[in-house]
């Protein structure tokens, strides 16, 4: 019943922040299950994303290891929308996040892809275009090994890309 009053309730109300309150009483596990669900709101204003960072951060202290991946997946689809939202230091707490997943947790294919993805956009987000490439060249193999031609194809653009904004028009041609 707490969890359905805070998901009706905007998340900037003192209302809300009453509610809350009351979520300190309750297990962990039932604590970090409403700050999760809090933050899958799609909330649109700054202040709001950044509000649901904080409550992710703090379920990430509270919850156990086994919870923690699915966390750090949340948190950098929030570091996403906050760097959309141009938001200072979102892009390296977005990396950072990709970087914790990687080394620390066991991820299925379909999770690995899409924070390769995210670490490329967080890299290039902030010029680091060098830090891009292995990445690009791991995905292009893959989907070589796949015979996906298409992704073939938008991995190639993309590493043209990335040489074309490092200076290197030749290599960028050459990729292409």
């Amino acid at each position: 019943m707490l969890n359905r009053d805070l998901q009706s309730l905007p998340i900037l109300s003192t209302e809300f922040n009453s509610l809350l309150r009351e979520t300190e009483s309750l297990s962990v596990q039932q604590r970090v299950n409403i700050l999760l669900n809090i933050s899958y709101r799609d909330e649109i204003k700054n202040y709001e994303v950044q509000k649901q960072e904080h409550f992710l951060l703090e379920a990430l202290k509270l919850s156990p290891a086994k919870e923690k991946k699915r966390i750090l997946l949340q948190l950098v689809r929030t570091y996403q929308a906050l760097e959309q939202s141009r938001i200072a230091g979102a892009t390296s707490k977005g990396i950072k996040r990709c970087e914790e997943l990687e080394s620390s947790y066991s991820l299925s294919q379909e999770e690995e892809l899409q924070i390769k993805r995210t670490k490329i956009l967080f890299f290039n987000k902030e010029g680091r275009y060098k830090e891009s490439l292995p990445i690009l060249y791991t995905l292009l193999e893959k989907h070589r090994s796949e015979n996906n031609a298409l992704l073939i194809i938008e991995d190639l653009c993309a590493i043209a890309n990335l040489f074309t904004r490092l200076g290197d028009l030749e290599k960028g041609l050459e990729v292409l």
